[in-house]
C-alpha cells in the first residue's frame, strides 16, 4: 500500500458537492468537497469522490483527507501520483509557483471533469454548468456535439454541448502549463483472454466481485442498484443482497416502449446466500424509464 507522510503544513477543508476550480491571472479559487492548499507553496487541491491508494496487489486502501493526501503525493511524485490511485474521483491540483495545473478523472470515468481553456483563463469542474456559469460569456453550441447527440443519443468525450468545453475522458490526465495544454492517458485495461475455467478462477471472481461491491455500499443501506436483469447487473445486486438480506434494484427503462424495461419481467433475484432460492428485489417507486432519462 502507497503511504506517504505529511510533508508541508497544510490548510484543509470540505465544502461543496462539486469540484470548481478557476485559474486566472496568477490567481486560484477553488473549491470542492475536499479541498486544501499549502499557503508558502501556492498550491491548492480539490477532490470530489473517494479515491484510494492503490496497493501492490489486488486491493486498495481508503484516504483520509484526500485532498491534503494528494498535495503529499504531488510533492513528492508530480504527475506521477496518478498511478498511485484508484477508486472513482475527480481531482485538480493548482501549482501557482511552477504555473501549471494537473486534473484527472477516475480510471473507469465514474466522476466527469469538464475543463475550458480560453484567453488566460481556465476553469475546471465536475459540473458542467457550474463551469458555463462561471464564464466570462456563454459558450456557443458545438455544432458537431449537436449532431453527435442526434446519431448517437450521446456526445462522446471530449466534447460537450459547448464549443470550446471539454470534458477528460477516463483515465485521462490534463495538463495546463501557462498556454499549453495537453493530456495523456496514464492507465490502459489489461484483457486477459488465457484464464483459466476451474474452480479457483472462479473463486477468485466471486472474492473480487464482493469486494468491489461491498466498497460501494453505504453504511445506512440507502445504496441500490441499475439493473437490467441480465448476468452483470445480477450479479451485482445479487452480491450487494447477500449481507442485507435485500436490496434496492432501479430497473432500467428504455422509453417510450415500456415493454423494453427489462427489470420489469425479472421480480426475483437469484439469492447468493440460499442454493437454488430467491430473494425480493425492491422496486423503487419514481426511478424507473422516465426519470432515469428525463421524460
Amino acid at each position: 500500500m502507497t503511504a506517504v507522510a505529511p510533508i508541508t503544513p497544510r490548510t484543509s477543508r470540505v465544502a461543496s458537492a462539486d469540484l470548481s476550480v478557476s485559474v486566472r491571472d496568477g490567481g486560484a479559487t477553488v473549491r470542492g468537497p475536499s479541498h486544501a492548499l499549502i499557503d508558502e507553496r501556492r498550491l491548492y487541491c480539490a477532490v470530489a469522490g473517494t479515491p484510494r491508494w492503490l496497493a501492490s496487489g489486488a486491493g486498495s486502501a481508503a484516504i483520509g483527507d484526500p485532498a491534503a493526501a494528494l498535495l503529499d503525493l504531488y510533492m513528492a511524485r508530480g504527475d506521477a501520483l496518478v498511478d498511485s490511485l484508484a477508486g472513482a474521483f475527480a481531482f485538480c491540483i493548482v501549482d501557482l509557483e511552477r504555473g501549471r495545473t494537473l486534473a484527472a478523472a477516475d480510471r473507469m470515468g465514474i466522476w466527469r471533469l469538464h475543463y475550458l481553456h480560453d484567453r488566460g483563463r481556465l476553469l475546471v469542474s465536475t459540473s458542467l454548468d457550474a463551469l458555463v456559469r462561471e464564464c466570462d460569456t456563454r459558450p456557443a453550441v458545438d455544432i458537431q456535439a449537436l449532431y453527435d447527440y442526434v446519431y448517437f443519443h450521446m456526445i462522446p468525450a471530449p466534447r460537450t454541448i459547448y464549443a470550446g468545453v471539454r470534458t477528460l475522458r477516463r483515465a485521462e490526465l490534463l495538463s495546463v502549463e501557462r498556454d499549453r495544454t495537453s493530456t495523456r492517458r496514464y492507465w490502459r485495461p489489461m484483457w486477459q483472454t488465457d484464464v483459466a475455467d476451474t474452480p479457483p478462477a472462479h473463486h477468485e471472481t466471486r472474492e473480487l466481485l464482493s469486494r468491489a461491491v461491498a466498497r460501494s455500499l453505504s453504511a445506512d443501506g440507502t445504496t441500490a442498484c441499475f439493473l437490467s436483469g441480465g448476468l452483470d447487473s445480477s450479479s451485482v445486486a445479487g452480491t450487494a443482497a447477500k449481507p442485507r438480506r435485500s436490496t434496492d434494484g432501479i430497473p432500467v427503462v428504455n422509453p417510450p416502449r415500456a415493454k423494453h424495461d427489462e427489470g420489469g419481467g425479472r421480480p426475483l433475484l437469484p439469492r447468493p446466500d440460499r442454493p437454488g432460492g430467491a430473494g425480493p428485489l425492491r422496486r423503487r417507486d419514481g426511478l424507473g424509464g422516465g426519470a432515469l432519462f428525463g421524460e
